[in-house]
């Protein structure tokens, strides 16, 4: 394999493993449009990614930790400040300690989405860039687009 670019008529070359090999222009044409997909799927997956940051810190804002659990409450909107230190809604309802446990699990289900989002998101950067290391100049370009 040569460690330089080659021409823009060089459409022979192995992406990934060796089975997947391009011989003709057709296959060339079809790896290069799969890696333009997956250059959009990487994109999409480091846009969700932020999202679901957000909401993370979004879950992070909705739990008033006090010293102790059984104190902690979900915040909620519009609730007068000593109402939510207290625990209570402004229709008198306590939340207690069940509320924490339901905000903390919304809160886990949100990280363990992020760890898969962001795990996916670096497999499939790796793999990108093993596309740029067969040093074909319109693979290069598919993963520019």
């Amino acid at each position: 394999m040569s460690m330089t670019f080659g021409s823009f008529g060089d459409y022979r070359t192995s992406i990934w493993f060796s089975a997947w090999t391009t011989s003709t222009p057709a296959q060339f044409a079809l790896a290069w449009f799969i890696v333009v997909l997956l250059v959009v799927a990487y994109h999409f997956l480091r846009y969700y990614t932020t999202v679901v940051e957000d909401k993370i810190v979004e879950m992070n804002g909705m739990l008033a930790f006090a010293d102790d659990i059984e104190e902690a409450a979900p915040l909620t909107e519009g609730a007068p400040a000593t109402a939510r230190r207290r625990g209570r809604s402004t229709d008198g309802t306590t939340s207690g300690k069940h509320g924490v446990v339901l905000a903390l699990r919304e809160k886990m289900k949100w990280r363990v989405i992020h760890a898969l989002i962001s795990a996916s998101t670096y497999g499939l950067g790796l793999l990108l860039m093993l596309v740029a290391m067969t040093y074909n100049v319109l693979l290069f370009i598919a993963l520019m687009v």
